[in-house]
């Protein structure tokens, strides 16, 4: 018993003093990363998403205006490519023989820079980072008023093609990420 209680003391003598261990690693400030709006980027959506990104990913502290680096980014218009096909369907659900496009690959590529604002200049880029997400939609040739979600048809093309973005950007933002995960450890940021 006596010896539980002085072991107890004891831990609780260097506790309350701020004790630290010498094991613990140290850790060095956060660099603060600056991310402007990507050109390109009508509405922000994709800026927005690559900030919480970032953030959320703890690598470096997050800005909107100022920091030790900044990161410049441009996107290209985002594309789309027809890439599954299927037959039309009559009003009576009887097969035609008209081929109409079905699914599509939605593909955007941004052009990112990483700038020291001390030194004011370029340490990594430009590098170029494609992005593509596949998706389905119902052919605006159907009779179909309704959509259906079982089939994987997510809506008519113009409402497919927009819903699709946000995934797009996701990936884009995650490739990201990991592409300046990767630099900071290269080059110990």
């Amino acid at each position: 018993m006596f010896l539980r209680s002085s072991f107890l003391i004891v831990v609780l003598f260097f506790t309350s003093c701020s004790y630290q261990s010498s094991l613990q690693e140290v850790k060095t400030p956060k660099k603060t990363i600056c991310i402007p709006y990507a050109k390109g980027d009508g509405d922000g959506t994709f800026t927005a998403i690559l900030y919480e990104k970032m953030a959320k990913k703890g690598l470096f502290r997050v800005s909107r205006s100022c920091g030790d680096l900044k990161l410049l980014i441009q996107l290209e218009n985002p594309s789309t490519e027809s890439v599954g096909f299927r037959y039309e369907t009559n009003l009576d659900g009887v097969l035609g023989q008209r081929l109409v496009a079905s699914e599509e690959e939605a593909r955007i590529v941004a052009r990112m820079e990483l700038v020291d604002l001390r030194k004011c200049q370029t340490v990594w880029g430009p590098i170029c980072v494609k992005e593509e997400v596949r998706f389905d939609f119902a052919p605006d040739t159907s009779p179909q008023t309704d959509i259906t979600f079982s089939a994987g048809q997510v809506d008519f093309e113009p409402a497919a093609k927009d819903a699709v973005m946000e995934p797009l950007y996701n990936r884009l933002a995650d490739k990201i990420c990991e592409l300046l995960w990767v630099y900071s450890i290269d080059h110990a940021l």
